[in-house]
């Protein structure tokens, strides 16, 4: 993969100007990751930026009791390692390839003589973090519904859609049981509250596709 492409392709890189982007490509490297493989693990130091071109990355924290929580997941034009770039110490959290991913990667060091050089790759990046901390204050809003069924909806909505004629579709980014803990609930809770979308007629469940069958329905019991 040229790294240009990643650069122009990316948000906090794709304002430069085209001198300014040749510069940020000639700093960056092409790796892949194998799907299951880490990036980095909880209480590593990370010296790494990695810009997401291709593939998908879920974020995941182990609390005391021995048990891992997803905190989001990481789609292709985003960053992994920023908070620890930017908030210094070790990560908080392990970053894991559900997919094949394809990423260019920035060294924190030479990222930082960037930055410095061009401020708005800075403001571009706290943009980033400003629009994950509204999508986290939502997501806690969302675990604080106690109908499954609702927060349920409320994420499929929130899903990149498809329109395939009449249909509006999306695909589930993880495993069931991923998801599941995602909203913070058990692999079976997540299972009967899709049950209960299909059998209201307000989804089609095929796999990880899902039909999104009455948009309305699914938004005013999302409330």
């Amino acid at each position: 993969m040229p790294q240009d492409l990643c650069v122009t392709q990316v948000p906090i890189f794709a304002g430069l100007d085209p001198e300014a982007q040749q510069q940020v490509a000639s700093c960056a490297h092409p790796e892949m990751v194998e799907a299951g493989h880490d990036f980095y693990r909880q209480g590593e130091e990370v010296g790494q930026l990695f810009v997401l071109h291709e593939g998908t990355v879920k974020l995941t924290h182990g609390r005391a009791d021995g048990t891992q929580r997803i905190v989001r997941t990481v789609a292709p034009g985003q960053v992994v390692g920023e908070h620890p770039f930017l908030a210094g110490g070790p990560a908080d959290h392990t970053a894991t390839a559900i997919e094949p991913v394809v990423a260019c990667v920035f060294q924190h060091d030479q990222l930082a003589g960037l930055m410095g050089e061009h401020p708005r790759i800075t403001r571009d990046l706290l943009g980033a973090m400003s629009r994950r901390l509204a999508d986290a204050e939502q997501r806690i809003a969302r675990l604080t519904s106690t109908d499954m069924a609702a927060r349920l909806a409320d994420y499929l909505l929130d899903l990149p859609a498809a329109v395939q004629g009449r249909d509006v579709r999306v695909s589930l980014p993880m495993r069931k049981r991923e998801v599941a803990s995602y909203l913070g609930v058990t692999p079976e809770s997540f299972s009967r509250a899709l049950a209960r979308l299909e059998k209201r007629g307000l989804v089609e469940v095929s796999g990880a596709e899902i039909a999104l069958l009455d948009l309305d329905g699914l938004t005013e019991l999302a409330g």
